[in-house]
């Protein structure tokens, strides 16, 4: 494995661990009605900040972001399916997946500005 894939996959593994784990063992948020969405789009939003380095050397930029959002977002419908599935202490939920796709989304939007802002840039992605 590149290097590079390191921090999508560790983070991706994390992913995995969260979705699939019992509700029980997994804190509780009821801040407000729907606050597990909120979960949902940070976990896909990160995922696509960590996915787009790692495949820019790969693609272009338009490239890159798209399949880090079509990455992203069949990795939150495979997991919806795991947790309907193989789970019984966890059900899918469609609103879930749209949390999913939209915090990918969010993540290419602040990518985007991030490519814009270099100072943002090489803070986050300690790039020289």
């Amino acid at each position: 494995m590149k290097i590079r894939y390191l921090y999508p996959f560790v983070w991706f593994i994390l992913v995995i661990i969260g979705s699939l784990s019992p509700q029980r063992n997994l804190p509780s948020i009821v801040i407000f009605e729907h606050a597990d969405k909120v979960v949902h789009g940070i976990m896909y939003f990160i995922m696509t900040v960590l996915l787009i380095p790692a495949l820019m050397s790969e693609k272009k930029y338009t490239k890159s972001y798209i399949f880090s959002f079509f990455t992203s977002a069949f990795c939150g419908l495979v997991m919806e399916f795991l947790q309907y599935s193989i789970t019984n202490t966890r059900s899918a939920d469609i609103l879930d997946f749209f949390a999913n796709c939209i915090g990918a989304l969010l993540g290419i939007i602040f990518y985007q500005y991030a490519i814009r802002n270099k100072k943002i840039e090489k803070k986050l992605f300690k790039i020289e």
